[in-house]
């Protein structure tokens, strides 16, 4: 009886990298099962699994833990009781709702976002000013012949441009 061609022996380490692999995609499988498992969004009637997010009731553990605790193998015993205890199942727009609750802006936020509107605020007077300032000025220019803008102006009219054809032609 004829064998096929005989395999490499896999190391130990190798084997060990994939069963790890295999496992660790096992328990992302499971996490998306687990979400994709609730029908609708805790507070509203969103049920499109694509718009779910997991938000954690607790701040000093939040929920981009699980991903953490999935890569380094931990037990889904252990994921899914963090889950199911300190977790909601929100959408997008829930969970954005939820964390401008929870996380209210800091004072250091707050001074932050009133400079910035000072400063767009005065960056737009003085456009308005600038803006002001450059009307008058072309005003002025159209008004004063001895303007060497004003004359070149005065030089490209289409009638100037004619007369200046009607010249080259003529010669």
């Amino acid at each position: 009886m004829t064998r096929g061609p005989l395999r490499p022996p896999v190391d130990a380490s190798v084997r060990e990298a994939r069963r790890i692999t295999s496992s660790v995609t096992r328990k992302y499988d499971q996490y998306r099962e687990w979400v994709r498992g609730h029908a609708s969004c805790r507070w509203c009637p969103e049920s499109n699994p694509a718009c779910f997010t997991v938000q954690s009731l607790d701040p000093g553990q939040p929920a981009s833990l699980v991903t953490e605790w999935i890569r380094k193998n931990y037990r889904w015993s252990r994921i899914q009781s963090f889950l199911d205890g300190q977790c909601l199942v929100l959408c997008l727009n829930c969970r954005a709702k939820y964390r401008a609750q929870v996380q209210p802006l800091s004072a250091q936020t707050a001074r932050l976002r009133d400079a910035r509107d000072l400063a767009h605020a005065i960056v737009n007077a003085d456009r308005r000013q600038l803006s002001k300032l450059n009307s008058e000025r072309m005003k002025e220019r159209w008004a004063d012949p001895s303007d060497p803008v004003q004359q070149s102006r005065r030089f490209h009219t289409p009638e100037h441009m004619q007369k200046m054809r009607d010249a080259r032609g003529k010669k």
